[in-house]
């Protein structure tokens, strides 16, 4: 077993599936500008970098990456299984929670799986 493979014994719950896309759809409504300003930061200084040449331009492009990474480690305290209440992740790994099909502590589906 993979660590992108779900268990054999992956419970599938609607009621879990439900939940999962309620604080999804909440979490984005709440924060998805987020992710819009960063990327708007880190571009318009990128441009700016390239037409001046200027090294105050990056400091726009550190503070757009350091707000996306801010915005990905709030998503992994945050986001919480419904079924077992832990963030489902691996503990160290770099993983999107956003788009994690299943919780690796209590084996329950999050999306359907087909």
């Amino acid at each position: 077993m993979t660590d992108t493979t779900p268990p054999v014994r992956a419970t599938l719950d609607q009621d879990v599936i439900d939940a999962w896309q309620v604080a999804l759809a909440e979490y984005k409504r709440k924060g998805g500008w987020v992710y819009a300003i960063a990327t708007a930061c880190a571009l318009a200084s990128v441009a700016w970098w390239i037409a001046t040449r200027q090294r105050l331009a990056m400091t726009g492009l550190v503070a757009g990456l350091g707000i996306g990474a801010i915005y990905d480690a709030r998503a992994r305290q945050h986001l919480r299984c419904p079924h077992c209440g832990q963030p489902p992740i691996y503990g160290g790994r770099r993983q999107d929670v956003l788009t994690m099909q299943w919780c690796p502590h209590c084996y329950y589906w999050l999306r359907k799986p087909w």
